[in-house]
């Protein structure tokens, strides 16, 4: 029985291959976080439905692919509908539309840049996604560390959300 081993990565492969990924995954959901901060969800993922158009953007500027008319025409159909909810939003605020676009953006950045490293390094998805994972959790260790860690070193802290999670009577 072969059993293969390890994962292996050449260093400008990671360099120029997994990194602009992994910070581009970050990015992704930085921006998400802060839109749904700042917009209802429902909006946030409206604003997020126009992840085809940036795919069709990027993908003829990166891989230089062409589309037919019909599908041209169906991304009008998403930039109204849109526009048409930024519009009629109650909720509306000019960050979370930002950000939100931003989010799209870069997912739709990510999975343009990922097509193309993969074709251009012979590179297997299921390896590209296990460095791509990897690297993120490392770029996003220290932001958590920084803003959550000391909150939740905090024995007070902890267990006011505990308490509020689980409301418990105690009588001493």
């Amino acid at each position: 029985m072969k059993v293969r081993g390890a994962f292996t990565l050449s260093k400008g492969l990671f360099i120029t291959g997994i990194l602009p990924l992994s910070f581009g995954k970050v990015s992704a959901v930085f921006f998400a976080t802060v839109s749904i901060g700042n917009v209802p969800v429902s909006y946030s993922n409206t604003i997020k439905a126009s992840l085809p158009i940036f795919s069709v953007m990027f993908s003829r500027v990166m891989l230089g692919q062409r589309h037919s008319v019909a599908i041209y025409f169906s991304l009008l159909m998403i930039i109204s509908g849109v526009v048409i909810s930024s519009f009629t939003e109650v909720l509306f605020d000019l960050s979370g539309l930002v950000c939100a676009l931003l989010s799209t953006m870069s997912t739709a950045l990510l999975s343009v840049y990922a097509k193309k490293s993969m074709i251009d390094n012979n590179l297997h998805h299921l390896k590209m996604l296990y460095f791509v994972s990897l690297s993120s959790l490392v770029l996003c260790l220290p932001l958590w560390l920084f803003h959550d860690a000391a909150r939740l070193l905090n024995f007070d802290y902890v267990s006011r959300i505990l308490l509020s999670i689980f409301p418990i009577e105690c009588a001493l």
